[in-house]
C-alpha cells in the first residue's frame, strides 16, 4: 500500500463519496506519540477551492456546526487549508445514509419495524432541535435552519444512533442579515411550500422536510417523485393533495404525525422538532439503539463489511511515512459573504439554487404569496406542454 497524501496532520485515504463540489474521503489524524484517529474528510475540488464564494460557504458550514453540540449531529473536528485546497474534518460514522438503507431495505424486503422508524426519526429530530436552539458565543440564538433535510443527509450508525449531517446550505439569521442570502437551496422533493415563495420561513421548514422523510421511511417510496423538471416537483409540493401512508395501503401508525408535519401553513405544524419528536414517542416507543443497529447491519451488511475493510486499511497503514503537504488550520470566526451555490450532498436528487430578492428571515406575509419564478413559469408551460429551464439546475451529487 503506497503512502497516502497528507495535509497538515491528516492523511487522505479512500474516497467515500463524490459530487460536483468535492468529495468525502476516509482519513486519519496523525497525532503526537503515535496517536491516530480515523476521520471523514470533506474536500473541495481544486478549482472550487480557489473560489472565494465557495470557500466562504465551506467555512460557514464549519462555523455553524461548531456551535451545535449534540450526539445526533455529526461534529466537525477541524478545518485545514492546504496548497490550493480546503479540508473539513468530521467524525467518521460507521453506518449508512437513510437513503441507502431505504433502497437496501426495499431490495431485501426488510422494512424497518415501527419502533425502529420511531427511533431513527426521533433521533434526527433531536439533532435538528439542537441545531435550531444553537447560539453564538454571546448566547444569542443563531436560529439555524438546515434547509437540506433529506434521507441523504441522515446517517444511521451501526451503534443505532441517527445523526444529522451536511449543514453546507444551512442558514443562520446572523449570517442572512449580514449577507442578504435568501436563496432557495436544497433537494427539491424535500423543500417546504413556504420556501417556494418569498414569504419568511423558520425552523418549521425543516419539520416539513422531516414529515416527508417519515412518509418515505414508512412507505419506502418517494413522496414527490422527481418529474421532468424540479419545477414540476415544486408545483406538486404547492398544489397536490397529500395522501397519508394509511390511505395508500401502508401502515397508518404515523399518519397523525405526518399529517401535522406536512401542513402547508407552517403555523399548523409542530412548534418545534422536540414537540414532533415527543409526539412520535407517544405513538410508538423508539427501539433501543441496539435494535436499530441490528437492522442497519442486516440491510447494509455488504456495504458495511467493505467499508470496515477500508477502515482497517487506514488503521493498519498508520505507520507508513505520509507524504506531507503543508497546511494551515483555519478558524472560521468571521461571517462569510453570500454564496453562489449549494455544496454537494450525498444524493442523486436534483437540487436548486435560486436567488431571491427577499430576506428569508424578515418581512411580513402579505395577502397574496408570490411564488418563485420557476414555479410560475412551470405552471404556465405545463399547460402548453413546454419544459421549464429557467433558474433550475440539476446537480448530480454524491451517490
Amino acid at each position: 500500500m503506497s503512502a497516502p497524501r497528507t495535509v497538515d496532520r491528516y492523511a487522505l485515504h479512500r474516497e467515500l463519496a463524490s459530487g460536483g463540489m468535492g468529495a468525502v474521503r476516509l482519513g486519519r489524524l496523525h497525532g503526537e506519540a503515535g496517536f491516530g484517529r480515523v476521520v471523514a474528510i470533506k474536500t473541495l475540488h481544486a478549482h472550487l477551492a480557489k473560489d472565494p464564494d465557495v470557500v466562504a460557504m465551506f467555512l460557514a458550514e464549519a462555523k455553524l456546526v461548531s456551535r451545535i453540540r449534540h450526539p445526533n449531529v455529526v461534529p466537525t473536528l477541524d478545518v485545514v487549508a492546504g496548497e490550493g485546497e480546503l479540508l473539513l474534518v468530521m467524525e467518521y460514522v460507521h453506518g449508512e445514509s437513510l437513503a441507502a438503507l431505504i433502497r437496501r431495505a426495499n431490495a431485501l424486503s426488510a422494512p424497518p419495524p415501527p419502533a425502529v422508524v420511531s427511533a431513527i426519526v426521533t433521533d434526527a429530530l433531536e439533532g435538528l432541535f439542537a441545531a435550531h436552539q444553537a447560539t453564538n458565543s454571546r448566547g444569542v440564538p443563531l436560529k439555524i435552519v438546515h434547509r437540506d433535510v433529506s434521507p441523504q443527509n441522515l446517517m444511521v450508525g451501526v451503534d443505532g444512533l441517527t445523526r444529522v449531517l451536511d449543514f453546507g446550505v444551512a442558514r443562520a439569521v446572523e449570517r442572512t442579515r449580514s449577507t442578504g442570502d435568501a436563496s432557495l437551496k436544497g433537494k427539491v422533493a424535500y423543500i417546504s411550500p413556504e420556501r417556494l415563495s418569498t414569504a419568511p420561513f423558520d425552523h418549521r421548514a425543516d419539520l416539513w422536510s422531516m414529515g416527508v422523510v417519515l412518509w418515505e421511511l414508512v412507505t419506502r417510496e418517494k413522496m414527490f417523485p422527481v418529474a421532468e423538471s424540479p419545477a414540476a416537483t415544486m408545483v406538486s409540493i404547492l398544489r397536490d393533495e397529500l395522501q397519508m401512508p394509511g390511505e395508500l395501503g401502508h401502515d397508518a401508525t404515523f399518519d397523525e404525525v405526518i399529517r401535522r408535519a406536512l401542513q402547508r401553513d407552517p403555523k399548523k405544524r409542530f412548534e418545534s422538532a422536540r414537540q414532533m419528536s415527543q409526539a412520535l414517542e407517544k405513538l410508538v416507543a423508539p427501539a433501543p439503539a441496539r435494535d436499530v443497529g441490528r437492522w442497519v447491519r442486516k440491510v447494509a451488511q455488504e456495504a458495511l463489511a467493505e467499508r470496515q475493510q477500508w477502515v482497517e486499511e487506514v488503521e493498519n497503514g498508520g505507520d507508513l511515512a505520509p507524504q506531507f503537504v503543508s497546511g494551515t488550520r483555519v478558524t472560521p470566526s468571521v461571517t462569510p459573504p453570500p454564496v453562489a451555490a449549494p455544496p454537494s450532498s450525498p444524493s442523486a436528487e436534483p437540487s436548486v439554487a435560486f436567488a431571491s430578492p427577499a430576506d428569508g428571515t424578515t418581512g411580513t406575509r402579505g395577502a397574496g404569496r408570490r411564488v418563485w419564478p420557476a414555479v410560475v413559469l412551470l405552471a404556465a408551460t405545463v399547460a402548453a406542454s413546454f419544459g421549464v429551464t429557467y433558474f433550475v439546475r440539476y446537480r448530480q451529487a454524491h451517490r
